[in-house]
């Protein structure tokens, strides 16, 4: 194998790569470089979500697996529970392996662990991903980024990962208009409301891996007794609730 130059050297530095040097010689040295990283650096999946991948850089031949039973690995020449690939000798290849796996059911987080090992590398890479109980609501935060199973808490009493507070009148404290926001990623979102005093702007029509806004019309509370509703966001047959709560009406605070 020829001696790889400094512009391969470059591109390896632009490209952020894992690398491990080895040496075959006194005479001349060989550079070996192995990199996996998931898309778009994210490391993890939404429940409703099916597909992600994972680049894959390097000089030498390599093999992908994970722990999973339930998950596949596609590329555009193979797919299936174990990934190779060839790489030519003094070449750099830069490969997308997909991952397909099914929507998360379980109300917990799902772990996978991946490897991807390269013997002419000398080098074995984990990577380790998760795919989160709920649906990626982006609007309201989160109560905690934790995620953790918390819906019964033992008691029988149902809790949220999700919460938005409005005032008596309907309007909320940092928006000019209340809202959800989510993105899907199925075709069949929808969401709802089991109050007939909340009115959702949008319950359908969704379109997939594109971030939606649904404005919220919350009727005036005229009671002194705060009260709340709950706002049903599915996809892909997943459910995440948000817990909407109204203050109740203070007459003193009247003009």
């Amino acid at each position: 194998m020829k001696r790889l130059t400094f512009p391969f050297l470059l591109l390896c530095g632009l490209l952020g790569l894992t690398t491990t040097l080895t040496s075959c010689g006194a005479a001349e040295e060989e550079y070996h470089t192995l990199n996996a990283r998931f898309a778009e650096g994210q490391g993890y999946m939404f429940a409703d979500q099916e597909d992600h991948a994972i680049i894959i850089t390097a000089t030498d031949d390599w093999t992908l697996t994970s722990d999973n039973p339930d998950l596949t690995l596609r590329t555009d020449w193979t797919q299936g529970t174990e990934i190779q690939r060839s790489v030519r000798g003094g070449y750099l290849l830069v490969d997308s392996v997909f991952i397909h796996v099914s929507p998360n059911f379980t109300g917990k987080k799902i772990y996978t662990q991946f490897t991807c090992t390269s013997p002419g590398a000398e080098a074995t890479i984990g990577q380790r991903m998760y795919q989160l109980p709920i649906l990626h609501i982006v609007h309201p935060d989160p109560i905690n980024n934790s995620f953790d199973d918390i819906t019964d808490n033992g008691s029988g009493v149902k809790t949220y990962y999700f919460e938005y507070s409005v005032r008596d009148d309907g309007t909320a404290p940092f928006d000019p208009t209340p809202y959800i926001a989510f993105t899907p990623y199925s075709t069949d979102a929808t969401v709802t409301t089991d109050a007939s005093w909340v009115a959702l702007s949008q319950s359908e029509g969704f379109e997939k891996g594109k971030l939606a806004r649904i404005n919220l019309t919350v009727e005036k509370n005229t009671s002194r007794s705060p009260r709340q509703a709950e706002i049903r966001v599915t996809s892909n047959g997943i459910t995440t609730p948000i817990l909407l709560k109204q203050e109740g009406h203070n007459p003193d605070t009247e003009a």
